[in-house]
């Protein structure tokens, strides 16, 4: 474990760079404009110039990382889509479930939003913090303060007291979330892999369903999504266990067991 003298100016130029991306996902157009389409295109608008400044500052300070040997293979994330049609398991328990018409030109202009913002969360909390992090810390330790980290910005979400239980379970879920996308990083060595996860869980888990059905969020919802969690925990364990462990590409010192 390599502790530079640089370590802690270089930490809190990554910290600079993730509240400036996250600032321009942020503005509170709402209230100020009443307009919902306006309100869309704005923020992806500004979503989008937020992940140019971004990638310009990455290269700027020289935060490109090498090109690293992948750990395992692509298909071991395959059971990990599960997650991504959480919330489609649990309409199977909730009846008199209430359906709606999508409303395309809304659906589609959400749909352009989550994909700048999942770009942009990736390059912010997958790609630059993790890089930054495994510098000092253990695989795990890696994976589990980039997922406590990504889960805790999600506070910015608040928009009034009312909102904060919501705001609260948003940022445990997001930081399980990450804690997958950032296991699928850390093992893949390449952030494609983690977009497409969290594309996929956004649009499949939140935008699609949220358009098509009104689901509750009652004892079945946090059954079914909890009990999908701990198989995703488990089938991780297994595969940092086993197949990790035997990969003799794997440099094994960075482990934490």
């Amino acid at each position: 474990m390599v502790n530079d003298m640089n370590d802690k100016p270089r930490f809190l130029d990554v910290f600079e760079i993730i509240c400036i991306g996250l600032i321009f996902s942020f503005i509170p157009y709402r209230l100020f404009i009443d307009n919902e389409t306006l309100i869309y295109i704005l923020a992806i608008i500004t979503s989008l110039i937020g992940v140019i400044i971004v990638i310009m500052l990455i290269k700027k300070r020289n935060f490109i990382e090498n090109k690293e040997t992948p750990i395992i293979k692509p298909w071991y994330y395959l059971p990990l889509l599960i997650l991504c049609v959480s919330n489609y398991f649990v309409l199977l328990f909730q009846k008199d479930i209430e359906t709606s018409n999508i409303n395309t030109k809304m659906f589609i202009l959400k749909t352009i939003l989550t994909v700048i913002i999942v770009i942009l969360e990736e390059i912010l909390f997958r790609y630059l913090l993790m890089n930054s992090l495994k510098k000092k810390y253990s695989l795990n330790k890696t994976i589990i303060y980039g997922a406590l980290i990504f889960g805790g910005f999600h506070i910015l979400n608040v928009s009034s007291l009312s909102s904060i239980p919501y705001i609260l379970i948003q940022c445990v879920y997001t930081a399980f979330l990450g804690l997958i996308l950032g296991f699928i990083y850390m093992t893949s060595k390449n952030v494609i892999y983690p977009i497409i996860l969290h594309l996929l869980f956004n649009i499949l888990n939140g935008n699609l369903i949220s358009e098509l059905f009104n689901i509750r969020w009652d004892l079945s919802f946090y059954l079914v999504n909890g009990v999908i969690g701990v198989l995703i925990l488990v089938y991780l364990f297994i595969i940092q266990k086993i197949v990790i462990k035997e990969n003799t590409n794997y440099v094994t010192e960075n482990m934490d067991y």
